[in-house]
């Protein structure tokens, strides 16, 4: 199973809302903590069933993820699928391990966190004193 966890990006504010937009609505799939988003309810979908995304503006900035290497791939493939959309956005990874994706976000090292894992109880807490609100965990592969 892997779960990511996102905090808040290193965009300009202008683009914020739209980078929160843009994640939510391309990938459903992603553990999403930006800009004190309430948890909503993981309610699975087939991907035939949602909308096509078009972008109502382009964001530009940098998005920092960590944690959990064995994703590298699938990652690649999310940035890939992002950037056709939001050409001005890079992406700055560091996968080394699952025990690096949370610690990252509480320092402000990370935007986004891969976890092979659920996140665990004193990471959940460590969160949660740092941005005042839960993180959303959304579970992207489940299978092996």
């Amino acid at each position: 199973m892997a779960n990511t966890c996102l905090s808040q990006p290193t965009l300009s504010k202008n683009n914020s809302e739209s980078l929160n937009e843009t994640m939510h609505t391309t990938a459903t799939t992603i553990v999403v903590a930006l800009f004190g988003l309430a948890s909503f309810p993981a309610i699975p979908q087939k991907v035939s069933s949602m909308p096509n995304y078009k972008p109502q503006q382009q964001v530009s900035g940098t998005i920092r993820i960590r944690g959990d290497y064995h994703q590298r791939v699938m990652l690649m493939n999310w940035e890939a699928g992002f950037r056709e959309f939001q050409h001005n956005i890079a992406f700055e990874d560091e996968l080394t391990s699952t025990a690096h994706g949370i610690p990252a976000l509480v320092f402000g090292l990370a935007d986004l966190a891969l976890l092979g894992r659920e996140i665990a109880p004193l990471e959940d807490l460590a969160f949660r004193r740092m941005f005042k609100y839960d993180p959303t965990e959304i579970v992207t592969a489940t299978g092996s």
